[in-house]
């Protein structure tokens, strides 16, 4: 059974007789209850009223359940729709005649995708997004693409990443691309690139050339004139003589450019302050949050078309996980845990016949998912002095692992448990600060545990005893 959903009291007479359809009547795409739909194999909507049918294209493609945001959708229409953002949210346009067929046809196609993928719990906002994107283009085979808005503050927007926010100019959507560079999840094709207000990220910003003195914008521009015989070279304000070009400093009339003068370049003269420039200073102001910069302090990003690796299809398929092994790759040091069971076990041999104890400190930093999406295209730079923070507090002698995607575990050799507490407690501090001076958005969440390295040994014994068949 098939869907018709229209705002429109009458439906097209063309339609109306069509048996394997169910035919709703709404006004408001907004009170729509989407779980009626569940179970229809795919939903057409009346686009006679174009507002209405992005609305309702948005509330389904938002959704939280793979079987409405993956639904089959399909816009009625006699006419071409030539709105590039509705359509890359539907699959298609039919009308009275290609209606039965059409529709059918490309159910049929996009079920047996749709149905390798089950609903997945994911840890934040962003990758949940990210894995809905995925699945997306995967079923539909299509590319991730930038679509010029200019009602939005941004300037652009990806229909299906603006479909999952209520405001299409939420900021979350540069966190979820940022995602998307950062595990290289998809593949980049340059398309642009844009100027972003430092504030607000609007894009609405007007660029203005101003005076390096006292920054007004009231600026007379002339050409320079450079005179070959007398080498003189000074703004053709300078050189005019009712409708004759005079050299002010020999007199002489210039009459052939590329002869007597050329004009290597242009001034820029103040007219409140009088002070000329051949390089006034170039500020962008918002008129979106009245923020007046310096261009070079503006934001630029790259707008990119986004294609699928094969590697994406496992992400679309099982979600994205977040590990700190994968974080902080290539910048610390890290053994895997058997080995760091192996060199505890000899290191608590040698403490034991010593009585020089070690110690043992998890440090789980516990809202890391939540981090890793925040850092944005930060990322590198703080894992790198993440790993320089690690670094600088530990030893050279004392090894590292990880318990699991969000937790290290260091063996401090020959350290007394409140030192090693110390220890955790300064790391702690480090990164907090770290993220309170960069990220004040952003809480760190973390747990320290300290044993003495005895009863680590001791814990893993008795779990082995307990996993292993009687």
């Amino acid at each position: 059974m098939y869907a018709f959903i229209g705002r429109e009291k009458k439906i097209p007479v063309s339609v109306e007789n069509l048996g394997d359809y169910q035919f709703f009547q709404r006004e408001n795409p907004e009170t729509i209850d989407l779980e009626t739909f569940q179970d229809h194999q795919a939903v057409v909507i009346d686009s006679r009223e174009i507002r209405f049918s992005l609305g309702l294209v948005n509330r389904f493609r938002g959704a939280s359940t793979l079987n409405l945001y993956l639904k089959p959708i399909f816009l009625y229409s006699e006419l071409p729709i030539e709105d590039s953002y509705v359509m890359a949210l539907v699959d298609g346009t039919v009308d009275a005649a290609t209606m039965r067929g059409s529709v059918s046809a490309r159910t049929e196609q996009l079920a047996d995708a749709i149905a390798q993928y089950k609903d997945i719990e994911q840890d934040t906002f962003e990758s949940t997004v990210v894995v809905k994107t995925l699945r997306f283009m995967v079923t539909r085979g299509r590319r991730l693409e930038p679509v010029t808005m200019p009602k939005s503050r941004f300037g652009f927007s990806y229909p299906f990443l603006g479909a999952q926010f209520r405001d299409r100019d939420d900021a979350r959507l540069f966190s979820i691309l940022d995602l998307i560079d950062n595990e290289n999840l998809m593949e980049k094709h340059f398309v642009d690139r844009i100027h972003l207000c430092n504030r607000c990220k609007s894009s609405f910003i007007n660029f203005r050339e101003l005076c390096p003195r006292c920054h007004s914008a009231d600026l007379e521009v002339s050409d320079l004139i450079h005179h070959f015989s007398c080498g003189n070279v000074d703004p053709e304000t300078k050189y005019k003589v009712h409708d004759q070009l005079v050299c002010p400093k020999c007199k002489k009339i210039l009459r052939h450019i590329g002869m007597d003068y050329d004009k290597p370049s242009v001034v820029h003269t103040c007219r409140v302050c009088q002070t000329t420039s051949q390089d006034p200073e170039v500020w962008g102001l918002c008129r979106y949050c009245g923020n007046d910069t310096p261009s070079e302090r503006l934001l630029y990003r790259d707008l990119q078309s986004y294609s699928l690796p094969a590697s994406s299809l496992n992400f679309a398929l099982n979600g994205l996980h977040f590990t700190l092994a994968d974080f902080l790759k290539g910048h610390l040091e890290i053994v895997n845990y058997p080995t760091f069971q192996t060199i505890a076990h000899y290191e608590n041999e040698r403490a034991l016949r010593y009585k020089r104890p070690s110690v043992i400190v998890n440090f789980q930093l516990l809202n890391f998912s939540e981090l890793v999406t925040g850092f944005g295209q930060r990322r590198e730079e703080v894992a790198l002095e993440m790993a320089r923070i690690i670094k600088d507090t530990l030893r050279d002698s004392d090894i590292i692992t990880l318990l699991n995607d969000n937790t290290f575990v260091f063996l401090l050799v020959e350290t007394p448990r409140e030192n090693a507490e110390a220890v955790g407690a300064r790391l702690d501090k480090r990164f907090q600060g770290l993220m309170a001076s960069n990220f004040p958005g952003i809480t760190l969440q973390t747990h320290l545990q300290a044993m003495e390295l005895t009863e680590f040994i001791d814990r893993k014994e008795q779990e082995e005893k307990q996993a292993s068949p009687e």
